[in-house]
Formats: C-alpha cells, structure tokens, sequence
C-alpha cells in the first residue's frame, strides 16, 4: 500500500448525510447500505466528489454492509458481496486508484511528530492526493447505544468476518469508527489488525475524555494501539469536544501513532469558512482530518483551499 506521507492527511466527509441532501432517503437498518445496492452512481459521485474538494482517502459505504445488519432484513448471506460492491464503487471512483506497494506503517502513513497545543494557523503543503479507500468497520449496533451491545463471543465472530470481509474486498485500511466503548473498539481492532491491513481507530465521545459509555478516552487510546490501531482518531463528536479530546490524547499516545479527527455538525449549521477555520487550528496536533455528519465536500474543499493559501 501507498504510505501517505503529506500532513494533515485529508479523510473525506460524510456519505450518509449527503446522499440525504441529494434526496434519498436512507431507512434504517440498512442506512447507506441500501444506496451501495439501489443507487451506485450517486454513491461514486459523492465518493468524486470528495476526491475533487482534496481527500487523501475516502470511505466506502461498508458501516452497515456486514451480515449482523443484513441478518434484520434475512439478507446475511448477501454481507460479504454487498461489502465488496461498496469498495469496488469507491475505487471506481478514480480511474488509476490502486494498491501501489511502499513501506507503510500500522497506520498505513509515514509518521512525523506532532505539536502538542493548537494553533491560530498550522497551514501545511499539501500534495497531489493518493486517493486511497478505507473500509468502515462500525459498531454492530446502533453507535448512539452503547447499551446495545452484545457479548464478546458475538463481537468477536462478528468483527473477525466484518474485517476479512473488508480484506477480502481490497480496502487499503480498515477504519474502525464511531466505537463508543472500549470493549467493542478493542475487539474490532484485534481482528481488523490480524488482517495485516493498516487500521485506524476511531471513537465517538460524550466528553473531550469520555467515550460515549462513559469509558476512559485516554485508556481506549492506549489499549486499541496495543492492540494495533497505528492511527487513533475522534469522529460524529462536536467540533469544541473533538479538538480538546485530540488534544488530550496527544498527551497520552505514543510518538509513531498518528492522530486525527472528523467531527459531526449534526445540531448546528457550520459553513465551510467555519470548519476550515477551525480544522487549521486542530491541524497543529492533527495528523488526519475530515468530517462526519453534515461536513460534506464543500467543507473539505474550504480546508484545502485554507492549506494551499
């Protein structure tokens, strides 16, 4: 694989919440997983869309193609090729998009250090992107209830063939994202690492030192790296809980392991001015960048507009 060796490293932004914006509408519990079977060309598109606006690396619709969701809808033997439909579609969106081999990292990325406090302005030179395709591997339930979770026997089959599904369709890294306990985060994490593909793992907060269940932020962070994350990222959190939790982890996670964040601007209208203000900030400390619900393509492009000025 490709190492990845600009910073900040630019992560797409939503998918569930533009195709919305482009009229669909995503019922649960198949979500964006309906729109990788009934609307292809619209998913691609929106996959072009965030290659255009900058991103380094875009998601593929794969957060509910996995056999525990499709098993809601008596469709769970049909997991593992709508998985490799959504990667293919995400790959088909650049023409020359490829594994290309290169000494990479567990995260994927050729590390650098990284400051410790935020900046008024961390511009950075940003270089043609790589254009490489994650695959999303999100908690089996919904990632708003904690509660939901089932038992470790069922984490534990379930993320084992989530991750070699994803394996097996090709993605470049498996992003482990919007895990909001460590005993979840900790075992999609094991089993997307023994893949042998770089992951990055990805929490949703409640606080700026809190997961969503409550559990220590900085001992998910340490405990998902030993057990392989080479990247460990904030994600679906608000922008001022998402730039003091990186903050936080800055202090706790070891040189080498890189750090990012993609926040959400679900219950606020952020234009692109603003969130690429604020990204620069969070650059200073952030290794990776992008967005989650309601950041879509014009705000990626407002940041990289930001990085090249």
């Amino acid at each position: 694989m490709q190492s990845l060796t600009t910073r900040p490293i630019l992560l797409d932004g939503a998918l569930g919440t533009e195709l919305e914006c482009r009229g669909l509408d995503l019922p649960l519990p198949l979500w964006t997983a309906q729109a990788v079977e009934e609307h292809p060309d619209l998913v691609r598109a929106i996959h072009q869309s965030y290659i255009r606006a900058g991103a380094h690396v875009i998601t593929a619709a794969t957060f509910r193609t996995t056999r525990w969701t499709l098993s809601k809808v008596n469709r769970a033997d049909e997991a593992e090729h709508l998985t490799k439909q959504a990667v293919e579609l995400a790959r088909s969106a650049v023409p020359n998009l490829g594994r290309a081999s290169g000494a990479a990292g567990p995260g994927g990325v050729n590390s650098q250090a990284r400051s410790t406090q935020l900046s008024e302005d961390a511009p950075a030179a940003m270089g043609p992107a790589p254009a490489l395709v994650a695959g999303s591997l999100a908690p089996l339930e919904d990632c708003f209830h904690p509660e939901l979770a089932p038992g470790d026997l069922v984490l534990q089959a379930e993320h084992r063939h989530n991750a070699q599904s994803l394996a097996n369709a090709g993605v470049d890294i498996i992003l482990v994202e919007t895990h909001n306990s460590l005993r979840e985060a900790r075992i999609a994490t094991h089993f997307a690492r023994a893949t042998g593909i770089p992951v990055w793992t990805s929490f949703i907060l409640k606080s700026p030192t809190e997961l969503l269940n409550g559990d220590s932020l900085e001992e998910a962070a340490r405990t998902v790296v030993k057990f392989g994350a080479g990247a460990v990222l904030i994600n679906c959190t608000p922008l001022h809980i998402a730039a003091q939790a990186v903050m936080n982890m800055s202090m706790h996670v070891p040189q080498g392991i890189l750090l990012g964040v993609y926040p959400n601007a679900h219950d606020e209208t952020l234009s692109p001015a603003e969130f690429a203000e604020w990204a620069i900030k969070v650059s200073a400390i952030a290794d990776i960048l992008g967005g989650c619900c309601g950041i879509g393509p014009e705000h990626l492009a407002a940041l990289k507009s930001r990085l090249l000025s």
